[in-house]
Protein backbone atom coordinates (compact mmCIF):
# COMPACT_ATOMS: atom_id res chain seq x y z
CA UNK A 1 0.00 0.00 0.00
CA UNK A 2 2.57 2.59 0.78
CA UNK A 3 4.39 1.55 -2.79
CA UNK A 4 1.79 2.68 -3.91
CA UNK A 5 1.10 6.15 -2.13
CA UNK A 6 4.60 7.29 -2.87
CA UNK A 7 4.43 6.04 -6.78
CA UNK A 8 1.72 8.07 -7.21
CA UNK A 9 3.01 11.34 -5.18
CA UNK A 10 6.39 11.14 -7.18
CA UNK A 11 4.25 10.95 -10.66
CA UNK A 12 2.06 13.99 -9.24
CA UNK A 13 5.23 15.85 -8.06
CA UNK A 14 7.28 15.42 -10.88
CA UNK A 15 3.86 17.18 -13.29
CA UNK A 16 4.15 20.40 -10.85
CA UNK A 17 7.61 20.88 -9.97
CA UNK A 18 10.87 21.56 -11.82
CA UNK A 19 13.29 19.85 -11.96
CA UNK A 20 12.10 16.91 -9.25
CA UNK A 21 14.97 14.91 -7.67
CA UNK A 22 13.59 12.11 -5.25
CA UNK A 23 16.27 9.79 -2.53
CA UNK A 24 15.23 7.16 -0.51
CA UNK A 25 16.69 7.76 3.33
CA UNK A 26 17.01 6.34 6.40
CA UNK A 27 16.90 7.55 9.86
CA UNK A 28 18.21 11.04 11.07
CA UNK A 29 19.32 11.83 14.28
CA UNK A 30 19.73 15.35 15.75
CA UNK A 31 23.45 15.92 16.60
CA UNK A 32 22.93 17.63 20.01
CA UNK A 33 19.77 15.54 21.22
CA UNK A 34 20.90 11.99 19.93
CA UNK A 35 17.30 10.52 21.33
CA UNK A 36 15.61 12.99 18.88
CA UNK A 37 15.26 10.76 15.44
CA UNK A 38 12.73 11.14 12.07
CA UNK A 39 12.91 8.84 8.87
CA UNK A 40 11.22 10.28 6.41
CA UNK A 41 9.87 7.89 3.79
CA UNK A 42 11.65 10.09 1.04
CA UNK A 43 13.65 12.77 0.27
CA UNK A 44 12.00 15.28 -2.57
CA UNK A 45 13.35 18.06 -4.12
CA UNK A 46 13.12 20.59 -6.98
CA UNK A 47 14.31 23.94 -8.73
CA UNK A 48 11.27 26.06 -7.95
CA UNK A 49 10.51 24.77 -4.06
CA UNK A 50 13.90 23.60 -3.03
CA UNK A 51 13.90 21.05 -0.20
CA UNK A 52 11.05 18.38 1.27
CA UNK A 53 10.29 15.13 2.31
CA UNK A 54 7.41 12.97 2.16
CA UNK A 55 6.08 11.24 5.39
CA UNK A 56 2.88 9.02 4.73
CA UNK A 57 0.41 7.84 6.81
CA UNK A 58 -2.77 6.09 7.14
CA UNK A 59 -4.80 3.07 7.67
CA UNK A 60 -4.46 0.72 4.84
CA UNK A 61 -7.72 -0.79 6.94
CA UNK A 62 -10.00 2.14 6.16
CA UNK A 63 -8.29 3.40 2.99
CA UNK A 64 -7.89 1.63 -0.56
CA UNK A 65 -4.41 2.69 -2.07
CA UNK A 66 -6.09 4.53 -5.06
CA UNK A 67 -7.28 6.93 -2.03
CA UNK A 68 -3.78 7.54 -0.80
CA UNK A 69 -2.21 9.81 -2.89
Amino acid sequence: MEKVAKDKYVKLFQREHKDAKFRECGLFIDESDQFIGASPDLLVECSCCGLGVLEKSGSSRLYQPNEYA
